[in-house]
């Protein structure tokens, strides 16, 4: 098996979902990236173009296009809902380590315009195998691990001095609407604009009772500001061999030694992200107290906290950039920006080690862990 090299990451800024990048084609967001990424790597050197999203299956193909890119090896699209970014980087992984890949951009995009529309399929789906709300599934977790309101609130704080004293600001690529206009959307989502509640009678919380029927139904623990704002935009890294790298000149940024999966099931909810990152772990051969940095996609304020006091990792290692609960919730490109932030973090602090890691509401997470050799 070939060790597995990040070479480059590069994010688009991000706008509320609906806003600035509304009328934004996915192609043209993905290939604004591809080609910055383009004057970096040689034109004939791309064998893949791997994303996660919820637009057209043509968009890979098409932001290929757009940035006058070809991939060998063909360019395709991963739906897997929130973490589609991340199972899109890992199967990026797996296939540079079996060496049916030699350098790939794998990432993710999120454009709420962009999204398939529900089919009355769908509708039925979702009245015959309900799925919990985001806030509802959060509430649930916090339940369980006794999780209180004050730690919640407590996240919020750190989180918000975290991301100012960040100064981490995107590159201002020049995002070109479907006119051909250039766009420039912030960076940083407005943190005192959060959604409206959805649900201010706790409705939701009933429906969990069958997930847990020897638990109460969930109190309401989180409330608007303890919720991400979903916003747009793009993420996308450069992964490769060592040999690629070699050929092409390429200078590593940081190995990426393992990745693990798992599927719990909606009765765990964001918790999954727990077992992802143990197993990661386990892979690699570390201990939670060797990690510099566990960088959290923390959607919901209980996930950051929960990961620290489950997996011993100090919270001031956590999400030490500012993570989603203050910079917007890229729904199928968080996973990407996640461990973009890690690389980011383990870089401004000269350290090696660190864990990025996602899950959703219905129990599906993903961690990567990768190492950096830190200069003297």
């Amino acid at each position: 098996m070939k060790d597995i090299f990040i070479f480059d990451e590069q994010r688009t800024p991000v706008a509320p979902a609906g806003g600035a990048l509304a009328e934004v084609l996915p192609s043209r967001l993905v290939g604004t990236l591809l080609r910055d990424i383009a004057t970096r790597i040689p034109g004939d050197a791309l064998d893949a173009l791997i994303l996660g999203g919820d637009g057209a299956h043509e968009t890979p193909r098409h932001a290929l296009a757009t940035a006058g890119l070809t991939a060998r090896m063909g360019a395709w699209q991963l739906q897997h809902g929130g973490v589609s970014s991340m199972a899109a980087l890992r199967q990026a992984a797996q296939g540079v380590a079996a060496g049916d890949l030699g350098l790939v951009i794998a990432g993710g995009y999120q454009l709420a315009a962009s999204q398939r529309m529900a089919c009355a399929l769908d509708m039925l789906i979702d009245v015959a195998h309900p799925v919990l709300t985001t806030r509802a599934a959060a509430d649930m977790v916090a339940q369980r691990h006794g999780v209180i309101g004050e730690t919640l609130d407590a996240w919020v704080e750190r989180s918000s001095e975290a991301l100012g004293a960040a100064h981490l600001v995107d590159t201002p690529h020049a995002v070109h609407d479907i006119n051909g206009l250039v766009i420039l959307a912030q960076d940083q989502v407005d943190t005192t604009i959060r959604p409206d509640d959805d649900d201010p009678d706790n409705v939701a919380a009933v429906a969990a009772i069958h997930l847990n029927p020897d638990l109460p139904a969930p109190p309401r623990r989180h409330h608007a500001t303890h919720l991400a704002s979903a916003v747009d935009g793009a993420c996308l890294l450069v992964l490769g061999s060592a040999d690629v790298a070699a050929r092409h000149g390429l200078a590593p940024r940081a190995k990426l030694c393992a990745s693990a999966a798992v599927a719990e099931g909606a009765a765990v909810g964001p918790a999954a992200v727990l077992t992802a990152v143990q197993r990661a772990l386990q892979q690699a051969g570390w201990t939670a107290s060797e990690l510099d940095h566990l960088e959290i996609h923390d959607a919901v304020a209980v996930a950051a906290p929960l990961a620290s006091t489950a997996l011993g990792v100090p919270l001031d290692r956590v999400n030490t950039l500012g993570g989603a609960l203050v910079r917007g919730d890229l729904g199928a490109a968080a996973g990407a920006a996640c461990l973009a932030r890690l690389v980011l973090a383990l870089e401004r602090s000269n350290t090696r080690r660190g864990v990025a890691a996602i899950a959703d509401a219905a129990g599906h997470a993903i961690a990567i862990a990768v190492e950096r050799r830190a200069t003297a």
